[in-house]
């Protein structure tokens, strides 16, 4: 809140607003009419006029400052439900400085090597998973995008998630309120006091057994999730994080139903069974959810190192072997052939938020545009290589993210595809070598 108390007429000034924080910073003028307020400033927020304290103190104009023009949030792992990556802002052109500087830090956070999910922001708050070192603890942490300010921190076991390249995000928000799953349920939280608001249970397998809570997307008025299967359970490294963090859904990349909660009753809106979804490929946009499902053999995961550590474990050394042509390196080090990769062929469907109901299918042969399962040869590092999707406006994109700390060969940006399809129907629009390499 800020408070000019001289007493005198006070009319707002351009320095007033450069310095009140946007979403909800307070602005008090003592005996200010609303006649003095400049016309630039009644597009920044709300004017109202308070009375003094006492019959005989003069009245008070009261601002509160709203949104910024043109200002995009971040409400999900990947930007939006739709897994765009952008945020949409339009505000950004350049020119960046620090506006303020301190908690949470590194004490505070995962690993980041861990790659677990990204700070959201909606509203001009910040929403942040945390993991408490000292106390091993999994909390949330809620504070001021402009200044910095703490507002709130909750302790949620479970509520961390990490291999976000190879796994779903379990946080997502509005402006009203953020949305944390862990284990079978999904607590929404109200976003100004930190508090519960409701919680929502995963539905039961159709085995009849309790299942994870898997993917999360918020929009239009509905709660989406998924049912992870056990059935390609995580490998050790996988498991040995999830331990340490006390995180429950690592490296449960699959799902086999999708569901759907409407947010103004709390009732569940429908349960989509199907065999083998890939989460990475859950997007929602308008009004369709689209995925990507192996309707095939059951997926196995390949096996990483014995002891599951990480697959850097120091600067190769000068006669480390080196793969070549239609080779490439193991986990133990070892160079072996390549094993020719079959077509991935996925069904894709697009199914009716509201409903439910599919609304279209196609066969697609998504080969080249990701890993399926799980990346198992030394240059390709947990979670990388695995296919994505992508969507924004009237474009479903497939595609991976690919990282390899030692560069890429011509080989290897031979082979990553983009695929795009159309939203209405699933026709496909455009396919092509893109070679993408994230660093």
């Amino acid at each position: 809140v800020h408070l000019d108390a001289s007493g005198k007429p006070t009319p707002p000034t351009p320095e007033m607003l450069r310095v009140l924080k946007p979403c909800g910073g307070v602005l008090l003028l003592p005996s200010a009419a609303p006649s003095q307020v400049p016309d630039w400033w009644k597009g920044e927020g709300v004017w109202s006029r308070n009375a003094g304290a006492t019959p005989r103190a003069l009245p008070w104009l009261k601002f509160v400052r709203g949104t910024l023009a043109g200002s995009g949030w971040w409400t999900h792992a990947f930007a939006d439900a739709g897994n765009s990556g952008s945020s949409g802002d339009q505000r950004i052109k350049g020119n960046l400085a620090v506006l303020w500087f301190g908690e949470p830090g590194a004490g505070e956070a995962v690993e980041r090597h861990q790659r677990t999910m990204s700070p959201l922001a909606s509203n001009g708050r910040v929403f942040f998973q945390g993991w408490g070192f000292a106390g091993r603890k999994n909390t949330i942490v809620c504070f001021d995008a402009y200044n910095g300010l703490r507002y709130w921190e909750r302790d949620l076991p479970g509520a961390v998630r990490v291999r976000l390249s190879a796994v779903s995000g379990n946080l997502a928000c509005d402006d009203d309120s953020l949305f944390v799953a862990a284990g079978s349920r999904c607590e929404r939280i109200d976003a100004v006091t930190g508090m519960t608001k409701a919680v929502y249970e995963a539905p039961q397998g159709a085995d009849g057994t309790s299942r994870a809570w898997g993917h999360i997307a918020v929009a239009n008025g509905i709660l989406f999730g998924s049912t992870t299967t056990p059935d390609a359970a995580p490998n050790a490294q996988e498991a040995r994080s999830g331990k340490v963090l006390g995180a429950d859904n690592i490296g449960l990349r699959f799902s086999d139903a999708l569901f759907a909660f409407d947010l103004a009753s709390g009732k569940q809106l429908w349960v989509h069974r199907g065999k083998e979804i890939r989460d990475t490929t859950i997007v929602v946009n308008g009004p369709r959810v689209f995925f990507a499902e192996n309707r095939g053999p059951a997926t196995v995961l390949p096996a990483r190192s014995p002891d599951g550590g990480m697959f850097w474990h120091g600067p190769p050394a000068k006669n480390a072997p080196k793969a070549g042509p239609g080779t490439t390196v193991d986990r133990l080090g070892r160079v072996v052939n390549k094993v020719p990769a079959g077509p991935l062929l996925r069904t894709v469907l697009a199914l009716e938020a509201a409903t439910g109901k599919p609304a279209w299918e196609k066969h697609v042969n998504l080969t080249d545009c990701g890993v399926w399962g799980a990346s198992a040869s030394t240059r390709e590092a947990a979670g990388f290589r695995e296919l994505q999707a992508l969507c924004q406006g009237d474009v479903l994109l497939f595609a991976a993210e690919f990282n390899q700390h030692d560069g890429a060969n011509p080989e290897d940006t031979a082979r990553r595809r983009t695929l795009a399809l159309s939203t209405r129907d699933g026709s496909p629009l455009w396919s092509k070598i893109v070679g993408n390499l994230n660093r």
